[in-house]
This record gives C-alpha cells, structure tokens and sequence, in this order.
C-alpha cells in the first residue's frame, strides 16, 4: 500500500486505530486493532485529488498532501490538506460529520444500524497562504 504522511489517531469510540495518508492521486483511510497491522478502512478512498468549494468552483491541485485530522472531545471534525496549484498554495479545510451505515445483513432493512463511520463533506473552505 503507498502511503504517505500519515496522520494516526485512535478512537475509544470505535476501539481501532485510524490512519489518514495521501498517495499519488487521493487521501485514503487505513485502520487497525493493534496500531502495527493496518488495513484499507471500508472508506479507503476518501478523496480524489480534486476540491470542489462551496460555489461550485472545482480546483484540480497539482499536489494535495499532508493530511491531518482535527479531534474535539475524541471525535474527528475536521480534515485538512496542504494543496499546491501552481504557484499558488493553500490548507483546506474539510468538515467531518458521523454518519450512521446501514446494511441488509443488518436487520430490518434499511432501519437498523450496522455502525457508523465518517463521512468527509466535499464542499470546502481555501485558506490562502
């Protein structure tokens, strides 16, 4: 698996170790029990190397890197990324929110929740600099 830059935390929430990285054209999610043997999360992809901003505009960074997940009160809020186009560079910052799974394995189809897992919203915010 090509990693890089990867930002760990860990969830009491979820008891598993989390793992955002970037490889060549997206941010992917790993994850693990122990913290030393990972594995692709069911998210592995989370994003394409694009950022789509709150007025449609679509940006297709030459690099986006250097991912880190911010935590308030052990939940995960908000990712960042270091994106360069051009000359041009920015962090973007893209909100976290928990969204519930379902599955029809589950029970009840499409009531019951099987778990739940983080869903990265794709509108977001450029800082400049």
């Amino acid at each position: 698996m090509d990693t890089e830059d990867m930002s760990i935390w860990y969830d009491e929430n979820r008891n598993r170790f989390y793992g955002v990285f970037h490889a060549h054209n997206y941010i992917g999610l790993v994850t693990s029990v122990n913290g030393t043997d990972w594995e692709k999360a069911n998210e592995f992809v989370l994003k394409n190397k694009e950022i789509l901003l709150e007025d449609g505009t679509v940006i297709g960074p030459d690099r986006m890197e250097r991912p880190f997940v911010y935590h308030e009160n052990g939940q995960p809020k908000v990712l960042s990324v270091a994106v360069k186009k051009g000359e041009e560079s920015y962090t973007v910052l893209i909100p976290i929110i928990e969204n519930e799974l379902r599955s029809p394995t589950s029970g009840n189809w499409p009531g019951r929740r099987q778990s739940s897992a983080w869903c990265f919203i794709m509108t977001c915010t450029c800082l400049m600099g």
